[in-house]
């Protein structure tokens, strides 16, 4: 895991962009924390960038908890590359349904 961004939030929590290989994704935690929190994984229906908003409302409700809370990239959507199997699948059921 590699981290390519940081802020805190005006709440305090810890927002952080990262990559795990070539998978996009944002980890935050609480903003006091001493010991290591428990990670919540948000999932999502659509891309990081169009989720955001509501990925980070959710997380930022964990962290006041005194949860970390993380999110990955989609298969297929935002900055995630490509998968052909994922692509294959998809036509696949794009067909099945036609």
């Amino acid at each position: 895991m590699r981290f390519t961004a940081e802020q805190r939030l005006d709440d305090g929590v810890l927002e952080r962009a990262f990559t795990l290989g070539e998978i996009p994704g944002i980890l935050w935690t609480p903003g006091s924390v001493s010991a290591p929190a428990p990670l919540i994984l948000l999932g999502h229906p659509g891309g990081l960038h169009t989720m955001y908003p509501r990925l980070a409302a959710r997380a930022r409700h964990c962290a006041a908890e005194g949860f970390a809370a993380a999110t990955i990239e989609l298969p297929g959507s935002g900055d995630r590359p490509r998968s052909a199997a994922a692509e294959a699948a998809r036509a696949d059921l794009r067909r099945a349904l036609a």
